[in-house]
């Protein structure tokens, strides 16, 4: 089962405007059919704001739109064009505040199985801006359960998903599942129990703690947990 994360592209674009929106009302009427979940209505109106603004905040959420809709390459695409209008309106490629993007950008290739480009574009993000949410929390999760070996890095996985731990003074149940199954990957199974136990405490949603509950007989037997495939 897929741990969620709990921050799902729901930052608004709107926070970095960074130059003009264009058409004011164009741009408002846009950003209400994203935060009511009408993508495709969304992306039509903010393709129209985009014939008159520059603003990366476009791209940025039209991104977001497509990621929803399964369109990875168009959402992508919009991506990269707002990391670079932003960076040339900032004039600093390392601004906290292009975080927002790759953040966005991590959570599309993490859900179509773009292993790579989502460590990758997490790592960038904590980089720009070591609090943005749930950046670590995702991280650590692909290091630690990734279904390619390849891409496994227990040590890393430890040390942020410790960090998001940190962040919330060990409150955050979905953290908490993180940095057990970090430790049951690195072969540390009392302290995957230890941390796993704490997270059940942590959490109320039924369909989640089934699945903790589950982790926690992986660890009790000597087992990491293995993710799932992402559905392409």
């Amino acid at each position: 089962m897929k741990h969620l994360p709990k921050t799902l592209l729901i930052l608004l674009a709107s926070t970095i405007a960074l130059v003009g929106c264009g058409s004011a009302d164009g741009y408002r009427a846009a950003e209400k059919a994203y935060q009511n979940g009408e993508y495709e209505k969304a992306i039509k109106l903010f393709t129209e704001v985009a014939k008159t603004s520059d603003n990366p905040s476009i791209y940025g959420n039209r991104g977001n739109c497509y990621s929803y809709l399964g369109d990875i390459d168009s959402a992508l695409s919009d991506y990269a064009i707002a990391i670079e209008k932003a960076t040339a309106a900032i004039g600093d490629p390392n601004d906290p505040r292009l975080a927002y993007f790759y953040y966005n950008r991590g959570y599309a290739c993490d859900r179509a199985g773009e292993i790579d480009r989502a460590i990758e574009d997490y790592e960038k993000t904590i980089q720009l801006n070591a609090a943005y949410p749930d950046a670590k929390n995702n991280l650590g999760w692909i290091l630690a359960t990734c279904p390619e070996k390849k891409h496994r890095n227990p040590k890393r996985a430890i040390e942020v998903a410790s960090l998001e731990c940190e962040a919330s003074d060990w409150k955050d149940g979905y953290a908490m599942d993180t940095l057990a199954a970090s430790y049951a990957a690195a072969g540390d199974f009392a302290k995957a129990i230890e941390r796993q136990e704490q997270a059940i405490e942590l959490v109320e949603d039924e369909a989640t703690l089934k699945d903790m509950k589950q982790r926690l007989e992986l660890y009790r037997n000597k087992k990491p947990f293995v993710d799932s495939q992402p559905d392409k």
